[in-house]
């Protein structure tokens, strides 16, 4: 049984992914949004594909599915009910066609790269919510692009190849019931942006965000080197300076 869900919800591939090294790939994935969104200080759940249910969601605001290609009818189902009753969901890289249109948009086909730096990060327009970085850098191999199906979605960011030209190709989609990636957040680099692109898109869709980040992100900015605090750092350079004539003390 899932536990109760607070207000951030990230759920693991297991039921919509195919076989057992998608599998894999879909834990490494989670794994690395946890890791972010904790470092965040964005409290969140993490459940299996098998545990979304209309109850587990009961207290979410935001749904995350990092990797989830094709999801079982039932979750399908409780996302809808999810949505419906005000919920978000932010997805990345599904191939979910019922997902898609749930979200009021329609999925591309599926593009592999031609040349390495096809896609070599996306860029946000006008119409991207306030707070999300201009550029993000990722080397991204293939994707599956999603579109607009109803004015109530819009593309906010696309697709620049190693030149910094734009390709044409969709990276996200910004709906009233969600946002959609056409490719997973990649562990490759532009660590910073990533974060601060998932923090931006999670406060749109859930201001209570906010404030824990700010929190955290105030406490990370008191920190000197390896030291918690001014203080802390003071006293142990203090000490040391004591050693300075016998460097091998201290």
């Amino acid at each position: 049984t899932a536990p109760a869900a607070g207000r951030l919800v990230l759920v693991r591939g297991t039921g919509s992914v195919p076989n057992d090294a998608e599998k894999s790939y879909a834990r490494s994935v989670t794994l690395r949004l946890d890791r972010w969104l904790s470092e965040m200080g964005l409290t969140h759940d993490v459940i299996t594909d098998e545990q979304v249910s209309s109850a587990a969601l009961g207290g979410a605001k935001v749904v995350i599915l990092g990797y989830n290609p094709s999801l079982p009818k039932t979750e399908l189902a409780a996302l809808r009910s999810f949505v419906v009753r005000g919920g978000r969901v932010i997805v990345f890289y599904s191939s979910d066609p019922g997902l898609a249109s749930l979200l009021d948009m329609k999925l591309g086909e599926y593009k592999a790269s031609d040349v390495l730096g096809q896609w070599s990060g996306f860029r946000f327009n006008a119409s991207a919510p306030e707070h999300l970085p201009g550029t993000v850098r990722q080397e991204s191999r293939n994707i599956r692009p999603v579109q607009p199906a109803s004015k109530k979605a819009k593309i906010i960011a696309a697709w620049e190849n190693a030149s910094g030209k734009a390709t044409g190709d969709p990276a996200w989609v910004l709906a009233e019931r969600g946002a959609w990636m056409s490719h997973v957040l990649l562990d490759d680099g532009d660590t910073r942006h990533k974060q601060r692109m998932l923090l931006g898109l999670i406060g749109h869709f859930d201001a209570a965000a906010w404030a824990p980040a700010a929190k955290c992100y105030v406490e990370e900015a008191g920190k000197l080197g390896g030291y918690a605090n001014f203080q802390t750092a003071r006293e142990d350079l203090s000490r040391r300076a004591g050693y300075a004539a016998n460097p091998g003390l201290a």
